[in-house]
């Protein structure tokens, strides 16, 4: 049995470090919560046998396409050990080829899927794994399974959305940052030679960009220095739970990207709240693997609030709305739900209006960078131009003076 180093937190929201053995992460959550713990995050100790079996990496498109397969076998009625062998031989990813080799080996040694799949926490993480369990409890595995692949799909959808909505800006601002340094790295000190040598007086705005051309050429391993220790602070800030929660905290008040990162995590939240919902999952457990799926920890933590008061008997419309983050919209559409006694079907009204919000918010966003970064670098180009012919204007105004 192999044991957990996990962070936990109390009825009273105090955080709880301690180590535990068990079957599962999901069973060490089950055992947590009989003594009055709420299980935040948990890692199984490095063992020789976990770095073999944690070796590698398998992109969420392998894992959409093994669970595609894991539903052909058991709606198809094929054996299970015949079609996991199968699914080995069709494989073209030797890591991925290599954890159903052992998934299908520890099947056949007695442990159910739910079991050898949560020996792999990377690849099938506690969502996964408990929507599966839930599925096997029931007896409705493929059912399951078609909202497991619809999950994985949405979360690898919106997640390429953002991340090839930013490529385009990112391209631009390092090709600003670019430009600026060459003009002061390499023109403008040039053109500062000729200025000192023609011992032409330059004006404020000159001397201040000369001086900042001067650093750059001069101090630039200062800046370089500066620069690392800022990104390992940061670093090593964002591996502590108060630094990150600072760090995420700031970036849900950043202007324009702070909303889209609230609108993304609460999408996040009700699209995988829905499925664990639908799968069979109970609403506190499901509420507390949904606060260990999210990205942002601030966002986390306030949906691990909520599951102490959802177990006390509030509703989660009412948690949910104590604890802040969602738009009141979506609150009153669950607590609509909760009313009429179908929250499965609220939280799928939730999951469209997100749908829809998100892809927006993304145009949206994209629409106010782009233009921005193109006049911030106009101007800043601008400024540097205007700040290096400042003089010879001057120059040429006190000649025309004199003639």
């Amino acid at each position: 049995m192999p044991t957990f180093q996990y962070q936990a937190i109390d009825d009273r929201g105090k955080p709880i470090n301690g180590e535990m053995a068990a079957e599962s992460e999901i069973a060490l959550g089950g055992e947590l919560e009989e003594i009055g713990l709420y299980l935040v995050r948990a890692r199984e100790d490095n063992t020789e046998e976990d770095k073999v079996v944690f070796k590698g990496k398998v992109p969420v498109r392998d894992l959409v396409d093994f669970t595609h397969h894991l539903i052909m076998i058991f709606e198809s009625g094929i054996p299970l050990m015949e079609g996991l062998r199968d699914i080995e031989s069709e494989t073209n990813s030797e890591d991925m080829r290599n954890v159903i080799t052992d998934i299908r080996l520890r099947v056949e040694s007695g442990e159910t899927l739910t079991q050898a799949f949560s020996r792999y926490p990377k690849i099938f993480d506690t969502s996964y794994t408990s929507i599966l369990k839930a599925g096997e409890a029931s007896g409705a595995i493929e059912s399951v399974l078609h909202q497991l692949v619809d999950h994985l799909e949405w979360k690898e959808q919106t997640k390429g959305m953002v991340v090839q909505a930013m490529i385009y800006p990112a391209i631009l601002a390092i090709a600003i940052i670019g430009l600026v340094l060459v003009l002061l790295m390499f023109l403008l000190p040039k053109i500062g030679g000729v200025y000192k040598k023609m011992r032409v007086e330059l004006p404020a705005p000159t001397q201040f960009l000369i001086a900042i051309s001067d650093f750059l050429v001069e101090d630039w391993l200062i800046l370089l220095i500066g620069l690392v220790s800022s990104i390992i602070i940061f670093s090593v800030s964002n591996q502590t739970k108060k630094g990150r929660l600072i760090i995420d905290s700031c970036k849900l008040k950043l202007p324009v990207f702070g909303d889209l990162i609230q609108k993304t995590q609460a999408a996040l939240f009700c699209h995988t709240l829905s499925t664990l919902f639908n799968a069979g999952v109970a609403l506190p457990a499901a509420l507390a693997i949904v606060a260990r799926v999210l990205k942002n920890s601030v966002m986390a933590l306030s949906v691990a609030n909520t599951v102490e008061d959802v177990k006390g008997g509030k509703a989660v419309s009412d948690a949910v709305r104590d604890q802040g983050g969602f738009q009141p919209l979506v609150v009153r559409m669950i607590a609509a739900g909760e009313k009429t006694g179908d929250l499965g079907n609220a939280l799928g009204r939730v999951n469209n209006f997100y749908d829809r919000e998100v892809p927006l918010k993304v145009k949206k966003t994209l629409a106010l960078i782009e233009p921005a970064l193109i006049l911030v670098s106009g101007g800043v180009v601008g400024f540097i131009v205007f700040c290096t012919l400042l003089p010879i204007f001057r120059l040429f105004s006190v000649m025309k003076g004199k003639g």
